[in-house]
């Protein structure tokens, strides 16, 4: 394909950092506590060159800082970093519904100020109702302007091995690590419906979008529909893809506040309900308490009912 031109965004931004099947990979091990070069290299499967050069993007990017300690060096997650465990939530909700993994043990999330196995909740900051594709609009942001080319992901193909723990799916790694798929779904989000639609917003030709968007059907995240008294191609997000829209808005979220330039967001996301402008928080679907990343826990529903299971506890730092 050719090279699309966006504008400004900051889900795009944070994409371009993070979207990578073994970066996914690696945050998910360093938020259990990995810290090591060969840790990482073991556990993941990852060839040396290809960890290398994603540590040294993450440092870049200020998601890892290196230090030494007893002559070794280690990475550890900066705040940036650790902002980014709300991100692997919304990940592992979308999965839980959508993209669950047989082959490997279910797990829950549990709220430990309540005890309880819980669904995260989207919520907004100001009113505190739950927010979806349906209750907010995006706005021009004072960083909107003319965008940059959108560059190739990085190859973020390999599936690595991942013995016991839990990994992203197939699914995730594909949406995630391609950043024609995610620019595909954020038009969507906004309105597009036909290959001239998406292609006007990418400048690039109709033909270009056209494979990408039969992928977005094969990946059940749009699906076709009869022209509203026109002929062509038409396309609609199902009900798999809407349910996409809280990692979108994470993505936002952490590139606002992390990458943002000194014009400010490009895109503003208001919530229609209150008309506040979204400030995204999670909560809790038990209690409706806040969570926070030290309350709450993804453990194996085997190891809650007793099994000793490896890897029982998956702890978010």
């Amino acid at each position: 394909m050719g090279s699309p031109r966006l504008p400004p965004s900051s889900a795009l931004r944070t994409l371009q950092l993070v979207g990578d099947a073994w970066v996914l990979r690696m945050l998910r091990d360093a938020f259990r506590g990995t810290r090591r070069f060969d840790d990482w290299r073991v556990t993941l499967g990852v060839p040396r060159t290809v960890l290398s050069s994603r540590l040294a993007r993450l440092t870049r990017g200020g998601v890892l800082v290196r230090g030494e300690v007893n002559g070794a060096a280690e990475y550890r997650l900066t705040d940036a970093g650790l902002d980014l465990w709300t991100l692997l939530i919304a990940i592992w909700a979308w999965e839980t519904r959508w993209a669950p993994n047989p082959g490997l043990h279910r797990h829950r999330l549990v709220h430990l100020d309540c005890g309880q196995s819980i669904r995260p909740v989207p919520s907004c900051t100001t009113c505190r109702e739950e927010l979806s594709a349906y209750v907010t609009r995006a706005e021009r942001g004072p960083g909107a302007g003319r965008g940059s080319l959108l560059r190739p992901a990085a190859n973020g193909s390999g599936a690595g091995h991942y013995d016991g723990a839990v990994v992203f799916s197939t699914q995730t790694t594909r949406i995630l690590s391609d950043r024609w798929t995610s620019a595909l779904v954020a038009q969507a989000f906004r309105g597009a419906h036909t290959p001239a639609e998406f292609a006007a917003t990418l400048d690039v030709a109709e033909d270009e979008v056209r494979d990408r968007l039969q992928q977005l059907v094969e990946l059940e995240l749009l699906e076709t529909m009869p022209a509203n008294g026109g002929s062509g191609e038409h396309y609609r997000l199902t009900a798999k893809g809407v349910d996409h829209y809280p990692i979108s808005l994470e993505l936002i979220r952490w590139g606002d506040q992390w990458l943002a330039d000194a014009s400010g967001p490009p895109v503003i996301i208001r919530h229609t309900t209150c008309g506040g402008v979204v400030g995204l928080e999670w909560r809790c679907s038990h209690c409706g308490g806040k969570l926070e990343r030290r309350r709450v826990r993804l453990e194996s529903e085997a190891a809650a009912l007793g099994s000793t299971v490896v890897h029982a506890s998956q702890g978010l730092g």
